[in-house]
């Protein structure tokens, strides 16, 4: 169930982009894609993102020596049901978009030195509540998801990518309560145009706080 394996790294830009699970991770991927030249590395995101990527001529590139060539020919033709298998091979092969550090350094090599690292991170108890409504919905008991989801979804976990040794490896964090804000900080210091934030994976729900919703 290793599924904690996503980044990009820019070294135009001296950067890289952990990605951690529910936290908005993908809207600031989509985002910073378009800022990319030949040489950085974009994982892919999903099947469906990396069409409409595409779309816009932006392909993932520099994540596998081996399934590269074969992503980027089911992409161009488009093709969904050609392109899924492949992607499990890449989330199987440990380096995607949710990649752990020691994925990252080995992958991008002296860059992981002199890189700006940062990452998204949000309250465990809402990202706990967001995984449960995105995952069940509002299929039986709430509370026999959330204790499911807490215990056993790897998705709920974020310290892993950006804590090594006991150390915070991250430079910054941009948090999932104040996401805009947060981005417009990381990408004026990055010297980026000023984005604004796709609603990626959103999910129209009530959106009471965690704390008015756990006992």
């Amino acid at each position: 169930r290793v599924r904690l394996d996503r980044m990009i790294a820019s070294r135009r830009h001296n950067f890289i982009f952990i990605k951690t699970m529910k936290t908005a991770g993908t809207s600031i991927e989509m985002a910073l894609s378009p800022h990319w030249r030949p040489d950085d590395i974009l994982t892919p995101i999903s099947v469906g993102h990396d069409i409409e990527r595409a779309a816009a001529g932006i392909y993932p590139r520099h994540f596998s020596d081996t399934l590269e060539r074969p992503y980027h020919k089911a992409l161009r033709k488009g093709n969904p049901k050609l392109m899924r298998p492949i992607f499990r091979q890449i989330t199987a092969s440990g380096f995607w978009a949710h990649a752990l550090p020691s994925a990252i350094k080995d992958r991008v090599g002296p860059l992981w030195e002199s890189a700006f690292k940062f990452t998204s991170e949000r309250h465990p108890y809402e990202k706990a509540l967001s995984l449960a409504y995105f995952t069940f919905r509002d299929d039986g008991d709430f509370v026999t998801h959330l204790q499911a989801t807490v215990e056993d979804d790897p998705r709920y976990v974020g310290h892993v990518h950006y804590i090594v040794g006991g150390k915070v490896i991250a430079d910054a964090f941009i948090r999932h309560d104040t996401l805009q804000a947060d981005f417009e900080v990381t990408t004026d210091r990055l010297n980026l145009p000023r984005i604004k934030l796709p609603n990626e994976r959103y999910i129209e729900r009530d959106r009471t706080p965690a704390r008015d919703v756990l006992s």
